[in-house]
């Protein structure tokens, strides 16, 4: 989430963050979610204070925006389809990351919205009307 830059001259770490990570812990097992709060550090130390009050975090969710997909991948996980890894480790935890899939299918529709026709790897076309047919 971005926020609007403000420079505290009060305090005297004189940081000043542009974006901000909120994190809402959703029960795996109902439906129940709780917002934890709003965090101006990095994801690793949100994760240790959420599981310093007993809670374990198996998963971290993400839509697909680019930056965050490089915290993923600075956290350990690799997107490449040759070496893929899903997960990472912290203080002995394995931590399951998942791109949220319906901001996937968004992303997948604009991006045939403002293109039309994509290209595999292999030349091949991709068009919009194969998506149509298999829905």
């Amino acid at each position: 989430m971005s926020i609007r830059k403000h420079l505290d001259l009060e305090d005297d770490s004189n940081f000043m963050a542009k974006e901000v990570f909120v994190m809402i812990i959703v029960n795996i097992n109902g439906t129940s979610k709780l917002p934890v709060g709003y965090f101006l550090v990095v994801v690793s130390q949100c994760i240790q204070l959420v599981s310093a009050t007993g809670a374990r975090v198996v998963s971290l969710t993400f839509d697909g925006a680019p930056s965050n997909i490089a915290v993923a991948n600075t956290l350990g996980t690799n997107n490449s389809y040759d070496s893929l890894k899903t997960h990472f480790s912290l203080d002995g935890n394995n931590i399951y990351v998942f791109y949220d899939p319906s901001h996937m299918i968004k992303l997948i529709r604009n991006a045939f919205g403002e293109r039309k026709l994509l290209i595999d790897d292999n030349g091949n076309f991709i068009k919009w009307e194969f998506s149509t047919i298999i829905l």
